[in-house]
């Protein structure tokens, strides 16, 4: 158990452009992005020229193969990351050049938990290849290889976390070039671990799991347990699949009638598909009674799963306590869960009321955090 703040996870990979200019505060650009930015989009694609010292972005090259093990490829120069350069130049068989990476998007980037670092490696995708002249150009300096879209794939690593709008250190890209030749064309991806948070929202008559938290006031649902265990559940359909493993809970919960009384919290992360659920993570919070709502949370180890259209559900179960309530709205007060990946969700189309006869809704102002368990 714990009581401090938790963000989500997940990788991202993101196709960028990249254009090498002769000078300082030079930028990569890639061509016009579309408005409805595919899943898995095309790689962009980067032609080199050497004597000139520049590289120019001519559009979407090869997509990467079905069926690879990744969590999720989205294009995005200037949308999700901004990569930048500065110090270009060709000297003695080396064109090279200081790249920052930048982070554009509202969740940390290089981390799956908020606070673990993982870093982030940009990878090429395909190339370097010579397009004219003769002779071969190789990654002169990469960090490592690694299977990425493909086998042996060099790739430059930034040891960093990057909160939103937080630039890296500059690394130096060496690229080996024969003076015979004339241009090579390239194209990268990004891969880092981030966080999804899905926030539990309430919007009368239905609860339900969303990207964005609430910006105003607070939700109050209470569960009476007369038997075995009262639960209520958050629904939402899924954009795409959850590909990863850690995931997270952080909820504001209460339970008990009396000092001494201590309720027992399960929160359980489902997927369902084609009326089949799954367990993608589980987790079971101790709660003793408090007079106000106290934030739990943990970091959990759960499974992948699920495919666009499916439902990914929280259910939360009550028992050892006659009553219990949880807690969710504007932040501080902003439960939620923590998905691996960078996981997108809708509204249920037709929701069934996952509020049993035993459960009761009160919508609060933000302030009110006092547990009514008397």
């Amino acid at each position: 158990m714990s009581r401090s703040r938790q963000f989500p996870s997940r990788i991202v990979w993101a196709a960028i452009a990249l254009l090498f200019v002769g000078g300082c505060d030079d930028t990569f650009v890639s061509p016009a992005e579309k408005d409805d930015v595919p899943l898995f989009p095309h790689a962009v694609s980067c032609r080199a020229e050497v004597r000139s010292g520049t590289v120019a972005c001519r559009g979407f090259g090869s997509e990467p193969a079905p069926g690879l093990s990744l969590s999720t490829i989205v294009g995005g120069q200037g949308t999700y990351v901004l990569l930048e350069s500065d110090n270009v130049s060709y000297a003695s068989g080396v064109f090279q050049a200081d790249v920052t990476v930048k982070n554009l998007i509202a969740q940390p980037m290089g981390t799956p938990d908020g606070s673990t670092i993982t870093g982030i490696k940009v990878f090429f995708h395909s190339g370097p290849t010579v397009t004219s002249g003769t002779g071969t150009v190789t990654v002169a300096n990469p960090d490592g290889t690694d299977t990425f879209t493909g086998a042996e794939q060099p790739y430059f690593e930034y040891n960093e976390l990057l909160q939103t709008n937080d630039v890296s250190s500059a690394r130096t890209w060496q690229w080996s070039v024969p003076s015979s030749v004339e241009t090579f064309e390239f194209s990268v991806y990004v891969s880092a671990d981030i966080p999804t948070l899905l926030y539990l929202r309430y919007e009368s008559p239905e609860d339900f799991l969303s990207n964005e938290p609430a910006t105003s006031g607070a939700t109050q649902i209470t569960l009476y347990n007369y038997g075995s265990g009262q639960s209520t559940e958050f629904a939402a359909v899924l954009g795409n699949a959850v590909t990863g493993t850690a995931y997270g809970f952080s909820l504001w919960l209460g339970a008990g009638t009396s000092s001494g009384q201590t309720g027992t919290w399960a929160a359980d992360l489902l997927v369902e598909h084609e009326g089949v659920r799954t367990t993608l993570a589980t987790h079971t919070f101790t709660v003793p009674y408090d007079m106000y709502f106290v934030e739990y949370a943990a970091s959990v180890t759960g499974v992948p799963g699920g495919v666009v259209g499916d439902q990914i559900i929280l259910r939360l179960t009550l028992t050892d306590v006659s009553r219990g309530a949880v807690l969710f709205g504007e932040s501080p007060v902003d439960s939620h869960v923590r998905v691996p990946g960078m996981v997108t969700v809708s509204r249920v189309a037709s929701p069934v009321s996952a509020l049993e006869s035993d459960v009761n809704v009160e919508v609060t102002a933000v302030e009110g955090v006092r547990y009514p368990g008397r």
